[in-house]
């Protein structure tokens, strides 16, 4: 019989006498407090574009994972893994931290099933020349598989637009794929939509979401933001998949998730509303199950 067993941890952001100096390896078993020693990290979740932010209703956040770097290594996506081609451009040009969020619409016919999803790296760096750095090493990385357009979007200090058809490793479906990569001072974004249903992504799809990103990014310093992406207390090990690492609550105002219905939000809403709380950050990672154990341990915060 499997069993679960669910560790849930409840943060009310504390920190005292902790060493905060020597950095955790990759792949050790570790806390990593991301931003107590780093307050002027900023936080790139906050900034990172929603569900209510696109044109299309019915998006919901399905994936997130947010990235120090640990001995001037990331892993952008969250892999334990050895560095990918595009894990080591953010990682040899310099970047502090990453952050990565994909928000999915599902098909009308299968609510399992995403029709089209959207997602979002973003790369806090040093400096411009850093990101400057960064950003030629993505472009190399994706020019290797990407075809690129004659028309880049005008956002950013430099941008270039990619689009590919490629083939879902997990259920090999064919999608098409356009991808905005782009530079704003020390911040590097990539944008992509993946389009499952045979309907190339117009560049105007992107455009705004991109301008809308940039003009965050420029102003970052300037964005009032509750920095609760940067307090999450995060276990760094191999045997952790993180899941959820994204904000589910705004300013007062719910994001929706993927597969929550609107009465769920509703209902959260008024809950929240009467208790007080006007932002909410939600974690959540796992061990997977493997043939010497059939135990499941999740961390959330």
């Amino acid at each position: 019989m499997i069993r679960r067993m669910f560790l849930l941890v409840v943060l009310t952001i504390a920190v005292a006498a902790t060493n905060l100096d020597t950095p955790a390896p990759r792949g050790a078993s570790d806390l990593v407090i991301d931003a107590a020693a780093q307050e002027e990290l900023v936080d790139l979740a906050w900034l990172a574009p929603g569900p209510t932010d696109l044109e299309e209703d019915g998006y919901g956040l399905s994936y997130g994972t947010y990235n120090p770097v640990v001995e001037g290594e990331v892993s952008v996506f969250g892999s334990p893994d050895p560095l990918t081609a595009y894990d080591e451009a953010f990682s040899s040009a310099g970047a502090r931290q990453t952050y990565f969020q994909a928000m999915s619409i599902p098909e009308e016919d299968d609510p399992d099933v995403a029709a089209r999803t959207v997602s979002v790296v973003i790369g806090e760096f040093a400096d411009s020349d850093a990101a400057k750095s960064g950003f030629e090493g993505v472009v190399v990385v994706l020019g290797e598989s990407y075809d690129q357009t004659r028309t880049p979007p005008e956002v950013g200090d430099e941008a270039l637009a990619f689009r590919g058809e490629f083939s879902d490793p997990v259920d090999g479906r064919i999608f098409q794929e356009l991808r905005f990569v782009f530079r704003t001072g020390r911040f590097l974004a990539d944008l992509t939509i993946d389009d499952y249903l045979d309907d190339a992504p117009a560049t105007s799809e992107l455009t705004p979401l991109a301008e809308l990103l940039g003009q965050r990014l420029k102003d970052a310093e300037a964005v009032e933001s509750p920095g609760l992406a940067l307090q999450v207390v995060r276990i760094a090990s191999p045997d952790l998949t993180g899941y959820y690492d994204y904000y589910t609550r705004r300013g007062g105002d719910e994001v929706r998730s993927q597969g929550v219905l609107t009465s769920g939000m509703r209902s959260n809403d008024e809950h929240f509303e009467e208790v007080g709380v006007t932002d909410l950050y939600y974690y959540w990672s796992e061990t997977q199950f493997t043939e010497d154990s059939e135990n499941s341990v999740g961390l959330g915060v």
